[in-house]
C-alpha cells in the first residue's frame, strides 16, 4: 500500500469541448474504484492528495468512497459494471 495517493485533476476542456475537473473524476467509476481501493488497503492514514495546478496540492477527504458507490459511477463502457460485480 501506498502512503499517499495522488489525483490529478485539473479544471480544464476535454478535447470533446465539456468541462473537467475533480468533480467529474470522483463521478467515473474505475476512478472511484482506484480510490476505494487506496483506502481498503491504506495501513494507517488513507491520505488524497489533490492536484489541481502545479501549485496547487491539497488533502482531500477519503470518505467519499461511502457515499459514492463504485457501482453507480459513471462508465464510458456499460459492461464496466458489470465485470466490478463479477
Amino acid at each position: 500500500a501506498c502512503d499517499l495517493f495522488f489525483v490529478l485533476a485539473p479544471s480544464m476542456q476535454h478535447e470533446d469541448g465539456s468541462d473537467i475537473d475533480y468533480s467529474t473524476w470522483k463521478s467515473r467509476g474505475w476512478c472511484r474504484m482506484e480510490r476505494l481501493a487506496h483506502v481498503a488497503s491504506a495501513h494507517r492514514d488513507a491520505s488524497i492528495m489533490l492536484v489541481k495546478r502545479p501549485d496547487q496540492v491539497t488533502e482531500v477527504g477519503s470518505h467519499d468512497f461511502l457515499h459514492e458507490p463504485v457501482g453507480e459511477g459513471a462508465f464510458s463502457d456499460a459492461e464496466d459494471r458489470g465485470r466490478l460485480a463479477d
